[in-house]
């Protein structure tokens, strides 16, 4: 008799990530997670209790990898202005290859959820201030090996990065233009000269 196959949580977890960052959290109904982790509305009950804790680990799953990417493009070069050129060239390429329009579930979230939601606001806000806080690092790096000039104002900066990335993966949704993208990449960097 065959055995019968394990069933994988991680697997199931990212099925859901990628059904919230298609159709968003109200646009995703239980019949379509069931149907789309392959699993019966039961056993997505006992394995993670409801919908929101569904999505908020979901959530986390995709703030854990876009921050592992984050880091590692921040990180890559031998000298930090070099990471930060590279972070941007690299977020114009994933964006111009992106056909998706799906843009960033964190953004999407803040979007779709921040309003009404105290609780998925404190996450988003802390997710963010996380990667703030990366660049803000970076700067400060930067300007400690003299390629940002000691007047500029690192925090205020690593805030700026941050929106414009932010604005970029928006813009993304609807446009799809590589040459529009590094035009707005540039224009950001032109803040660290």
């Amino acid at each position: 008799m065959a055995r019968p196959s394990q069933f994988d949580r991680n697997e199931a977890l990212e099925k859901s990530m990628n059904l919230f960052w298609d159709k968003g959290y109200c646009n995703t109904s239980l019949q379509q997670l069931s149907a789309g982790m392959d699993m019966r509305p039961g056993s997505l009950y006992a394995t993670f209790k409801n919908k929101r804790t569904l999505f908020l680990e979901a959530l986390q799953l995709y703030f854990e990898r876009s921050s592992k990417a984050f880091n590692e493009r921040l990180n890559s070069q031998l000298s930090a202005i070099a990471s930060l050129h590279y972070f941007f060239a690299q977020l114009v390429d994933d964006l111009a290859k992106d056909d998706t329009g799906r843009g960033c579930l964190m953004i999407n979230t803040a979007t779709e959820l921040a309003d009404q939601d105290d609780e998925i606001r404190k996450i988003l806000d802390d997710m963010f201030a996380r990667h703030e806080q990366v660049f803000f690092a970076t700067l400060q790096q930067a300007q400690y090996e003299g390629d940002l000039a000691a007047g500029k104002d690192p925090r205020a900066l690593a805030q700026f990065l941050l929106m414009t990335v932010r604005g970029m993966r928006v813009y993304s949704q609807t446009r799809h233009s590589r040459a529009e993208f590094q035009q707005l990449a540039d224009t950001a960097l032109t803040t660290l000269k």
